[in-house]
């Protein structure tokens, strides 16, 4: 938790949320990949990012925003019940839980085994969560062949209420 506490409260994504998300989104990738992923490589993730899928996953997905003081600290989406699209957070604020109390709401809604495809950074972060590999995955953005990985992650079955 890096010493330092900081409060942040989740809540459901509004349209008006798509900017600090973007912006958050860029942030991480540039601040946190670096040691993962050559210079190109992040700029062709980054600024090779369509903003019009992006707020469309958003939109049509359950998706959370983590918010600090009135600013969006983090973000993450579920799309059809089991297919985790996105989860970032600024920079400043990772390392302190944020990432975590997103993607427990969103597996908490999951509604079947859970898909993400993980960047090499992102890789410790789902394996400590009980995914597990499937296989590695190349995605070409911008002339950049990018690596990650297809994980999953079993959802336990629903007690009855």
């Amino acid at each position: 938790m890096n010493g330092i506490k900081r409060d942040f409260e989740l809540r459901a994504y509004r349209e008006e949320d798509f900017t600090a998300c973007f912006s958050c989104f860029k942030e991480a990738i540039y601040a946190t990949c670096g040691k993962d992923y050559a210079p190109n490589e992040l700029i062709a993730w980054a600024e090779g990012a369509s903003r019009e899928r992006m707020a469309a996953s958003l939109v049509n997905s359950f998706s959370l925003v983590a918010v600090n003081k009135g600013t969006v600290i983090g973000f993450g989406n579920l799309v059809d019940g089991h297919y985790l699209d996105l989860l970032y957070v600024s920079p400043a604020f990772q390392k302190q839980g944020v990432a975590t109390a997103i993607c427990d709401l969103l597996e908490a809604n999951a509604l079947a085994d859970i898909e993400v495809y993980a960047s090499k950074t992102a890789y410790p972060f789902f394996a400590k969560r009980g995914y597990s590999p499937v296989r590695e995955n190349i995605v070409e953005r911008n002339g950049a062949k990018l690596q990650n990985f297809l994980m999953e992650k079993p959802v336990l079955p629903k007690k009855p209420s």
